[in-house]
Protein backbone atom coordinates (compact mmCIF):
# COMPACT_ATOMS: atom_id res chain seq x y z
CA UNK A 1 0.00 0.00 0.00
CA UNK A 2 1.15 3.63 -0.79
CA UNK A 3 2.54 4.96 2.27
CA UNK A 4 0.74 8.11 2.03
CA UNK A 5 -2.57 6.24 1.47
CA UNK A 6 -1.40 4.55 5.07
CA UNK A 7 -1.49 8.17 6.52
CA UNK A 8 -5.01 8.74 5.47
CA UNK A 9 -6.75 7.21 8.21
CA UNK A 10 -4.85 4.27 10.23
CA UNK A 11 -8.24 3.09 11.68
CA UNK A 12 -9.94 2.69 8.63
CA UNK A 13 -10.17 -1.65 8.31
CA UNK A 14 -7.58 -3.47 5.97
CA UNK A 15 -10.35 -4.63 3.26
CA UNK A 16 -12.48 -1.15 3.21
CA UNK A 17 -9.01 0.96 2.92
CA UNK A 18 -8.02 -1.64 0.22
CA UNK A 19 -11.14 -0.62 -1.74
CA UNK A 20 -10.70 3.04 -1.06
CA UNK A 21 -7.08 2.45 -2.86
CA UNK A 22 -8.43 0.31 -5.63
CA UNK A 23 -11.18 3.46 -6.33
CA UNK A 24 -8.11 5.84 -6.57
CA UNK A 25 -6.11 3.66 -8.85
CA UNK A 26 -9.01 2.93 -10.97
CA UNK A 27 -10.34 6.65 -11.29
CA UNK A 28 -6.13 7.35 -12.30
CA UNK A 29 -6.02 5.46 -14.75
CA UNK A 30 -4.42 6.86 -17.75
CA UNK A 31 -6.13 5.25 -21.09
CA UNK A 32 -3.94 3.65 -23.36
CA UNK A 33 -4.52 5.05 -26.79
CA UNK A 34 -3.16 5.66 -30.47
CA UNK A 35 -3.28 9.23 -32.04
CA UNK A 36 -6.82 8.44 -33.22
CA UNK A 37 -8.31 7.72 -30.04
CA UNK A 38 -8.37 3.69 -30.76
CA UNK A 39 -7.48 1.73 -27.82
CA UNK A 40 -4.04 -0.07 -27.44
CA UNK A 41 -5.07 -3.68 -26.77
CA UNK A 42 -2.43 -6.09 -25.00
CA UNK A 43 0.08 -7.96 -27.20
CA UNK A 44 0.18 -11.57 -27.27
CA UNK A 45 3.33 -14.44 -28.72
CA UNK A 46 1.69 -17.89 -28.09
CA UNK A 47 4.02 -19.06 -30.13
CA UNK A 48 7.01 -17.40 -28.31
CA UNK A 49 5.88 -19.02 -24.53
CA UNK A 50 8.55 -20.29 -22.96
CA UNK A 51 6.65 -22.86 -21.24
CA UNK A 52 5.76 -24.92 -24.71
CA UNK A 53 3.30 -27.15 -22.67
CA UNK A 54 1.31 -24.42 -21.42
CA UNK A 55 0.85 -22.96 -25.01
CA UNK A 56 0.02 -26.46 -25.47
CA UNK A 57 -3.04 -26.62 -23.43
CA UNK A 58 -4.82 -23.41 -24.82
CA UNK A 59 -4.27 -25.78 -28.58
CA UNK A 60 -5.98 -28.73 -26.86
CA UNK A 61 -8.53 -26.99 -26.17
CA UNK A 62 -9.08 -25.55 -29.55
CA UNK A 63 -8.85 -28.76 -31.17
CA UNK A 64 -11.58 -30.23 -28.22
CA UNK A 65 -13.83 -27.29 -29.52
CA UNK A 66 -12.81 -28.24 -33.40
CA UNK A 67 -14.49 -31.98 -32.57
CA UNK A 68 -18.00 -30.28 -31.93
CA UNK A 69 -17.67 -27.86 -35.06
CA UNK A 70 -20.89 -28.53 -37.49
CA UNK A 71 -19.37 -29.75 -41.12
CA UNK A 72 -19.20 -26.39 -42.44
CA UNK A 73 -17.17 -24.57 -40.14
CA UNK A 74 -13.64 -24.00 -40.55
CA UNK A 75 -12.80 -22.82 -37.65
CA UNK A 76 -13.71 -23.47 -34.16
CA UNK A 77 -15.51 -20.70 -32.05
CA UNK A 78 -14.69 -20.39 -28.58
CA UNK A 79 -16.02 -18.01 -25.83
CA UNK A 80 -14.29 -16.50 -23.20
CA UNK A 81 -15.86 -15.36 -19.87
CA UNK A 82 -13.70 -12.74 -17.87
CA UNK A 83 -15.88 -12.33 -14.34
CA UNK A 84 -13.10 -13.95 -12.22
CA UNK A 85 -10.79 -10.66 -12.45
CA UNK A 86 -11.87 -7.85 -10.20
CA UNK A 87 -11.88 -5.49 -13.27
CA UNK A 88 -13.46 -7.79 -15.90
CA UNK A 89 -12.48 -5.97 -19.07
CA UNK A 90 -8.82 -6.20 -18.26
CA UNK A 91 -8.26 -9.97 -18.65
CA UNK A 92 -10.08 -9.56 -22.61
CA UNK A 93 -7.26 -9.05 -25.03
CA UNK A 94 -5.28 -11.55 -23.45
CA UNK A 95 -7.71 -14.51 -23.74
CA UNK A 96 -9.15 -12.77 -26.94
CA UNK A 97 -5.46 -13.08 -28.74
CA UNK A 98 -4.51 -16.24 -27.01
CA UNK A 99 -7.57 -18.36 -28.65
CA UNK A 100 -7.66 -16.69 -31.57
CA UNK A 101 -3.25 -17.75 -32.11
CA UNK A 102 -4.47 -20.83 -30.96
CA UNK A 103 -6.70 -21.21 -34.14
CA UNK A 104 -10.14 -20.30 -32.84
CA UNK A 105 -12.76 -17.38 -33.44
CA UNK A 106 -13.22 -15.84 -30.41
CA UNK A 107 -16.09 -14.23 -28.39
CA UNK A 108 -15.79 -12.49 -25.24
CA UNK A 109 -19.28 -12.81 -23.33
CA UNK A 110 -20.01 -10.27 -20.95
CA UNK A 111 -21.32 -11.90 -18.14
CA UNK A 112 -20.43 -10.92 -14.58
CA UNK A 113 -22.09 -10.17 -11.30
CA UNK A 114 -23.18 -6.31 -12.62
CA UNK A 115 -24.60 -7.78 -15.87
CA UNK A 116 -26.43 -10.19 -13.94
CA UNK A 117 -27.59 -7.57 -11.18
CA UNK A 118 -28.58 -4.78 -14.00
CA UNK A 119 -30.46 -7.65 -15.53
CA UNK A 120 -32.55 -8.97 -12.13
CA UNK A 121 -33.46 -5.27 -12.06
CA UNK A 122 -34.51 -5.21 -15.73
CA UNK A 123 -36.61 -8.61 -14.72
CA UNK A 124 -38.03 -6.30 -11.89
CA UNK A 125 -39.28 -3.72 -14.28
CA UNK A 126 -36.31 -1.25 -13.32
CA UNK A 127 -33.98 -0.14 -15.65
CA UNK A 128 -30.90 -1.91 -14.69
CA UNK A 129 -28.77 -1.53 -18.00
CA UNK A 130 -29.18 2.18 -17.60
CA UNK A 131 -27.46 1.78 -14.55
CA UNK A 132 -24.37 -0.75 -15.37
CA UNK A 133 -21.88 1.88 -14.71
CA UNK A 134 -22.97 2.91 -10.98
CA UNK A 135 -23.77 -1.02 -10.71
CA UNK A 136 -19.86 -1.74 -11.40
CA UNK A 137 -18.85 1.40 -9.15
CA UNK A 138 -20.94 -0.35 -6.06
CA UNK A 139 -18.79 -3.51 -6.59
CA UNK A 140 -15.37 -1.67 -6.13
CA UNK A 141 -14.81 -1.62 -10.24
CA UNK A 142 -15.11 2.66 -11.13
CA UNK A 143 -14.41 4.53 -14.23
CA UNK A 144 -14.58 1.65 -16.53
CA UNK A 145 -16.30 3.28 -19.36
CA UNK A 146 -13.64 5.77 -19.99
CA UNK A 147 -10.62 3.17 -20.36
CA UNK A 148 -12.97 0.16 -21.77
CA UNK A 149 -15.01 2.56 -23.77
CA UNK A 150 -16.00 -0.64 -26.42
CA UNK A 151 -16.17 -3.14 -24.16
CA UNK A 152 -18.72 -1.02 -21.62
CA UNK A 153 -20.66 -0.90 -24.34
CA UNK A 154 -21.09 -4.15 -25.34
CA UNK A 155 -22.35 -5.13 -21.95
CA UNK A 156 -24.82 -2.77 -21.93
CA UNK A 157 -26.14 -3.38 -25.56
CA UNK A 158 -25.81 -7.20 -24.74
CA UNK A 159 -27.76 -6.24 -21.40
CA UNK A 160 -30.92 -4.54 -23.24
CA UNK A 161 -31.14 -7.15 -25.50
CA UNK A 162 -30.22 -10.76 -23.70
CA UNK A 163 -31.07 -12.62 -26.84
CA UNK A 164 -27.65 -11.72 -28.04
CA UNK A 165 -25.55 -13.62 -25.03
CA UNK A 166 -27.28 -16.47 -25.81
CA UNK A 167 -27.32 -16.76 -29.57
CA UNK A 168 -23.62 -16.40 -28.89
CA UNK A 169 -23.84 -19.33 -26.65
CA UNK A 170 -25.13 -21.37 -29.16
CA UNK A 171 -22.52 -20.70 -31.71
CA UNK A 172 -19.77 -21.77 -29.53
CA UNK A 173 -18.09 -24.91 -29.51
CA UNK A 174 -15.66 -24.32 -26.26
CA UNK A 175 -16.47 -22.03 -23.57
CA UNK A 176 -13.59 -20.90 -21.11
CA UNK A 177 -13.32 -19.17 -17.60
CA UNK A 178 -10.46 -17.30 -16.74
CA UNK A 179 -8.73 -17.07 -13.55
CA UNK A 180 -8.79 -14.78 -10.48
CA UNK A 181 -11.83 -15.10 -8.13
CA UNK A 182 -13.88 -17.92 -8.46
CA UNK A 183 -17.11 -16.14 -6.31
CA UNK A 184 -17.09 -13.96 -9.00
CA UNK A 185 -17.39 -16.46 -11.43
CA UNK A 186 -19.95 -17.88 -10.26
CA UNK A 187 -21.84 -14.66 -10.14
CA UNK A 188 -21.46 -14.04 -13.67
CA UNK A 189 -23.53 -17.63 -13.93
CA UNK A 190 -26.17 -17.24 -10.96
CA UNK A 191 -29.02 -14.08 -10.28
CA UNK A 192 -28.71 -11.85 -7.45
CA UNK A 193 -30.95 -14.01 -5.65
CA UNK A 194 -28.88 -17.71 -6.43
CA UNK A 195 -31.29 -19.23 -9.19
CA UNK A 196 -29.38 -20.36 -12.06
CA UNK A 197 -29.38 -17.56 -14.99
CA UNK A 198 -30.58 -18.22 -18.10
CA UNK A 199 -27.62 -18.46 -19.42
CA UNK A 200 -25.57 -21.07 -17.48
CA UNK A 201 -29.15 -23.03 -18.04
CA UNK A 202 -28.19 -22.85 -21.77
CA UNK A 203 -24.73 -23.23 -21.14
CA UNK A 204 -25.22 -26.40 -19.00
CA UNK A 205 -27.67 -27.98 -21.31
CA UNK A 206 -25.36 -27.74 -24.20
CA UNK A 207 -22.24 -29.01 -22.44
CA UNK A 208 -24.63 -32.18 -21.64
CA UNK A 209 -25.72 -32.96 -25.05
CA UNK A 210 -21.68 -32.78 -26.45
CA UNK A 211 -22.31 -29.94 -28.02
CA UNK A 212 -19.92 -27.61 -25.90
CA UNK A 213 -16.51 -28.29 -24.05
CA UNK A 214 -16.43 -26.41 -20.72
CA UNK A 215 -12.30 -25.10 -19.65
CA UNK A 216 -11.07 -22.89 -17.05
CA UNK A 217 -7.90 -21.78 -15.54
CA UNK A 218 -7.38 -21.51 -11.85
CA UNK A 219 -10.57 -19.83 -10.50
CA UNK A 220 -12.59 -20.63 -13.73
CA UNK A 221 -11.45 -24.10 -12.98
CA UNK A 222 -12.37 -24.31 -8.69
CA UNK A 223 -16.05 -22.45 -9.85
CA UNK A 224 -16.97 -25.86 -11.57
CA UNK A 225 -17.09 -27.74 -8.25
CA UNK A 226 -20.60 -28.72 -7.07
CA UNK A 227 -23.76 -30.35 -7.44
CA UNK A 228 -23.88 -34.25 -5.54
CA UNK A 229 -21.85 -37.33 -5.26
CA UNK A 230 -23.12 -40.24 -3.68
CA UNK A 231 -26.10 -38.21 -2.19
CA UNK A 232 -23.31 -35.31 -0.44
CA UNK A 233 -23.26 -32.11 -2.05
CA UNK A 234 -19.97 -31.21 -3.51
CA UNK A 235 -18.30 -27.69 -2.29
CA UNK A 236 -16.36 -24.98 -3.88
CA UNK A 237 -13.11 -24.13 -2.41
CA UNK A 238 -12.87 -19.83 -2.13
CA UNK A 239 -9.92 -19.27 0.00
CA UNK A 240 -7.11 -19.91 2.54
CA UNK A 241 -3.92 -21.15 3.43
CA UNK A 242 -2.74 -25.70 4.41
CA UNK A 243 -1.05 -23.66 7.22
CA UNK A 244 -4.48 -21.98 8.50
CA UNK A 245 -6.71 -24.73 7.50
CA UNK A 246 -4.82 -27.18 10.60
CA UNK A 247 -4.62 -24.25 13.47
CA UNK A 248 -8.39 -22.86 12.64
CA UNK A 249 -10.41 -25.47 10.67
CA UNK A 250 -12.42 -24.53 7.45
CA UNK A 251 -15.52 -22.37 7.56
CA UNK A 252 -18.99 -22.41 5.37
CA UNK A 253 -19.02 -18.93 4.61
CA UNK A 254 -18.00 -16.35 2.27
CA UNK A 255 -14.49 -15.69 1.39
CA UNK A 256 -12.53 -13.13 3.89
CA UNK A 257 -12.10 -9.70 1.45
CA UNK A 258 -9.04 -9.94 -0.85
CA UNK A 259 -7.60 -6.98 1.22
CA UNK A 260 -7.58 -8.71 4.20
CA UNK A 261 -4.51 -9.69 5.64
CA UNK A 262 -3.49 -12.93 5.88
CA UNK A 263 -3.34 -13.79 9.37
CA UNK A 264 -5.78 -11.02 10.93
CA UNK A 265 -9.30 -10.78 11.91
CA UNK A 266 -11.32 -9.50 8.95
CA UNK A 267 -13.59 -7.90 11.05
CA UNK A 268 -15.94 -11.31 11.04
CA UNK A 269 -14.10 -13.22 12.97
CA UNK A 270 -12.19 -14.76 10.09
CA UNK A 271 -8.46 -14.04 8.60
CA UNK A 272 -7.32 -12.92 5.80
CA UNK A 273 -5.65 -16.66 5.44
CA UNK A 274 -8.93 -18.77 6.70
CA UNK A 275 -9.77 -22.12 4.37
CA UNK A 276 -13.72 -21.08 3.64
CA UNK A 277 -16.02 -22.69 1.19
CA UNK A 278 -19.08 -22.50 -0.62
CA UNK A 279 -21.14 -25.48 1.24
CA UNK A 280 -23.63 -25.16 -1.69
CA UNK A 281 -20.89 -25.89 -4.34
CA UNK A 282 -20.05 -24.18 -7.64
CA UNK A 283 -21.47 -24.76 -11.24
CA UNK A 284 -22.00 -28.03 -10.71
CA UNK A 285 -20.82 -28.57 -14.20
CA UNK A 286 -17.68 -31.18 -12.34
CA UNK A 287 -19.91 -32.74 -9.65
CA UNK A 288 -16.99 -35.69 -9.10
CA UNK A 289 -15.52 -33.86 -6.35
CA UNK A 290 -13.39 -30.50 -5.17
CA UNK A 291 -11.21 -28.78 -7.72
CA UNK A 292 -8.11 -26.90 -6.56
CA UNK A 293 -5.72 -25.31 -8.32
CA UNK A 294 -1.29 -23.92 -8.38
CA UNK A 295 -1.55 -27.22 -6.52
CA UNK A 296 1.80 -28.37 -6.08
CA UNK A 297 3.33 -24.97 -6.39
CA UNK A 298 1.43 -23.71 -3.55
CA UNK A 299 1.36 -26.86 -1.49
CA UNK A 300 -2.05 -27.23 -1.32
CA UNK A 301 -2.14 -30.65 -0.08
CA UNK A 302 -3.44 -30.43 3.38
CA UNK A 303 -5.63 -27.81 2.83
CA UNK A 304 -7.80 -29.74 0.21
CA UNK A 305 -7.53 -32.92 2.40
CA UNK A 306 -8.97 -31.16 5.39
CA UNK A 307 -11.53 -30.18 3.64
CA UNK A 308 -12.52 -33.06 1.76
CA UNK A 309 -13.12 -35.17 4.77
CA UNK A 310 -14.98 -32.41 6.90
CA UNK A 311 -17.50 -32.14 4.07
CA UNK A 312 -17.46 -35.33 3.81
CA UNK A 313 -16.64 -35.27 0.20
CA UNK A 314 -15.28 -38.67 -1.25
CA UNK A 315 -13.15 -37.23 -4.15
CA UNK A 316 -10.93 -33.98 -4.48
CA UNK A 317 -8.42 -32.94 -7.46
CA UNK A 318 -5.60 -30.54 -7.19
CA UNK A 319 -4.41 -29.47 -10.56
CA UNK A 320 -1.17 -28.23 -10.84
CA UNK A 321 0.05 -25.11 -12.98
CA UNK A 322 0.65 -25.36 -16.26
CA UNK A 323 -1.71 -29.07 -16.52
CA UNK A 324 -5.10 -30.34 -17.56
CA UNK A 325 -7.95 -32.50 -16.01
CA UNK A 326 -9.69 -34.16 -19.19
CA UNK A 327 -13.07 -34.87 -17.91
CA UNK A 328 -14.98 -37.31 -20.65
CA UNK A 329 -18.32 -39.62 -19.79
CA UNK A 330 -18.17 -43.05 -20.59
CA UNK A 331 -20.57 -45.78 -20.66
CA UNK A 332 -18.31 -47.35 -18.02
CA UNK A 333 -18.37 -43.88 -15.77
CA UNK A 334 -16.04 -40.73 -16.16
CA UNK A 335 -12.83 -40.96 -17.44
CA UNK A 336 -10.43 -38.08 -15.96
CA UNK A 337 -6.93 -37.72 -18.07
CA UNK A 338 -4.06 -35.56 -17.10
CA UNK A 339 -2.36 -33.64 -20.10
CA UNK A 340 0.72 -31.02 -19.72
CA UNK A 341 3.47 -30.35 -17.50
CA UNK A 342 2.86 -31.61 -13.88
CA UNK A 343 0.42 -33.55 -12.45
CA UNK A 344 -3.73 -34.01 -10.80
CA UNK A 345 -3.26 -34.65 -6.94
CA UNK A 346 -5.97 -37.53 -6.32
CA UNK A 347 -7.09 -37.18 -2.34
CA UNK A 348 -9.68 -40.48 -1.90
CA UNK A 349 -11.56 -39.55 1.84
CA UNK A 350 -13.47 -42.80 1.61
CA UNK A 351 -11.56 -44.44 4.35
CA UNK A 352 -9.80 -41.49 5.76
CA UNK A 353 -9.27 -40.57 9.89
CA UNK A 354 -10.04 -37.89 11.12
CA UNK A 355 -9.74 -36.73 15.36
CA UNK A 356 -9.44 -33.09 16.46
CA UNK A 357 -9.15 -32.23 20.21
CA UNK A 358 -9.39 -28.29 20.84
CA UNK A 359 -7.36 -26.51 17.75
CA UNK A 360 -5.32 -30.13 17.44
CA UNK A 361 -6.19 -32.14 14.53
CA UNK A 362 -5.07 -35.48 12.75
CA UNK A 363 -6.08 -36.50 9.36
CA UNK A 364 -5.04 -39.88 7.06
CA UNK A 365 -6.44 -40.67 3.98
CA UNK A 366 -5.75 -42.01 0.64
CA UNK A 367 -3.46 -40.35 -2.11
CA UNK A 368 -2.73 -40.52 -5.73
CA UNK A 369 -0.51 -38.42 -8.22
CA UNK A 370 -1.34 -38.83 -11.91
CA UNK A 371 1.24 -37.44 -14.65
CA UNK A 372 0.44 -36.73 -18.50
CA UNK A 373 -1.73 -39.28 -20.00
CA UNK A 374 -2.13 -41.21 -17.37
CA UNK A 375 -5.93 -41.49 -17.05
CA UNK A 376 -8.70 -42.60 -13.53
CA UNK A 377 -12.24 -43.90 -14.43
CA UNK A 378 -15.08 -43.29 -11.91
CA UNK A 379 -17.40 -46.12 -12.15
CA UNK A 380 -19.74 -44.74 -9.99
CA UNK A 381 -19.73 -43.69 -6.33
CA UNK A 382 -18.70 -46.57 -4.17
CA UNK A 383 -16.23 -48.38 -5.98
CA UNK A 384 -12.76 -47.91 -6.34
CA UNK A 385 -11.46 -46.39 -9.20
CA UNK A 386 -9.25 -47.39 -12.22
CA UNK A 387 -6.10 -46.08 -13.40
CA UNK A 388 -4.18 -46.82 -16.19
CA UNK A 389 -1.04 -45.07 -16.86
CA UNK A 390 1.50 -44.25 -19.42
CA UNK A 391 4.51 -46.09 -19.46
CA UNK A 392 7.44 -44.84 -16.88
CA UNK A 393 10.44 -43.92 -17.73
CA UNK A 394 13.31 -42.98 -15.46
CA UNK A 395 14.55 -39.55 -15.61
CA UNK A 396 15.97 -37.21 -12.46
CA UNK A 397 13.99 -35.28 -10.51
CA UNK A 398 13.27 -31.90 -11.63
CA UNK A 399 14.09 -28.33 -9.11
CA UNK A 400 10.42 -27.96 -8.85
CA UNK A 401 8.45 -25.30 -6.89
CA UNK A 402 6.41 -26.68 -3.68
CA UNK A 403 7.82 -28.30 -0.65
CA UNK A 404 5.58 -31.63 -0.95
CA UNK A 405 6.74 -32.74 -4.60
CA UNK A 406 9.93 -31.98 -3.20
CA UNK A 407 9.93 -35.00 -0.54
CA UNK A 408 8.44 -36.89 -3.04
CA UNK A 409 10.77 -36.28 -5.94
CA UNK A 410 13.86 -37.20 -3.49
CA UNK A 411 12.31 -40.05 -2.09
CA UNK A 412 10.41 -41.74 -4.90
CA UNK A 413 10.00 -45.21 -5.35
CA UNK A 414 11.77 -45.74 -1.34
CA UNK A 415 10.19 -48.46 0.36
CA UNK A 416 9.99 -46.57 3.75
CA UNK A 417 8.13 -43.96 5.64
CA UNK A 418 8.84 -40.48 4.40
CA UNK A 419 8.25 -37.47 7.17
CA UNK A 420 8.97 -33.94 6.96
CA UNK A 421 7.35 -30.87 9.26
CA UNK A 422 5.96 -28.20 7.35
CA UNK A 423 5.15 -24.83 8.72
CA UNK A 424 3.34 -25.83 11.67
CA UNK A 425 2.29 -29.26 10.46
CA UNK A 426 3.88 -32.78 10.50
CA UNK A 427 3.33 -35.04 7.42
CA UNK A 428 4.08 -38.75 7.16
CA UNK A 429 4.30 -40.47 3.79
CA UNK A 430 4.04 -44.38 3.74
CA UNK A 431 4.08 -46.69 1.23
CA UNK A 432 2.26 -49.97 1.67
CA UNK A 433 1.57 -52.78 -0.46
CA UNK A 434 -1.11 -51.68 -3.13
CA UNK A 435 1.46 -48.53 -3.41
CA UNK A 436 2.53 -48.17 -6.96
CA UNK A 437 5.36 -45.39 -7.90
CA UNK A 438 6.08 -44.33 -11.53
CA UNK A 439 8.26 -41.32 -12.80
CA UNK A 440 7.79 -39.24 -15.82
CA UNK A 441 9.18 -35.93 -17.16
CA UNK A 442 10.99 -35.53 -14.14
CA UNK A 443 8.13 -36.07 -11.55
CA UNK A 444 7.39 -38.50 -9.18
CA UNK A 445 3.58 -39.74 -9.62
CA UNK A 446 1.98 -42.51 -7.66
CA UNK A 447 -1.24 -44.77 -6.58
CA UNK A 448 -2.63 -45.69 -3.32
CA UNK A 449 0.03 -43.65 -0.95
CA UNK A 450 -1.21 -43.58 2.37
CA UNK A 451 -0.70 -40.29 3.76
CA UNK A 452 -1.04 -38.98 7.03
CA UNK A 453 -0.61 -35.64 8.83
CA UNK A 454 -1.20 -33.42 12.06
CA UNK A 455 -0.61 -30.12 13.87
Amino acid sequence: MSPWLNAMDADLPAAQFGAIEQSLWDMMEVRQADQQGARFTEEVALNDNKNTESADLYRLFVNQAALRMPAEQTKPKIAIVTASSRDPFEAVDFYTAVFTQAGAEVIWLPLDASYQQARYLEHQQIPGCQQLAQIRADRGIYDRERIYPQLTQKQQRYCQTPQLVMDDINAVQGLFFNGGDQSLTLAALKTPVGHDSEEFVLIRQRMQTGRLIVGGTSAGTAVQSGGVFNGRPIPMISNGWSETAFERGVFATDAPAAYCPNRQDCGNGLWGSDVTYQAGGGSGLFSLGIMDTHFSERDRQPRLALLSALTGTRFAFGVDEATALLVRPTAQGHELRVAGQSGVYVVDSQSSEYWQQGNKRRLTFLSHYLLDGDTMLIRDTVSAPEFTLVASKEQDSLAVPGEWRKQLNKYCKADKVINWQQDNMAIVVQSESQTRWFTRKGHCGYLNLLVGMKN
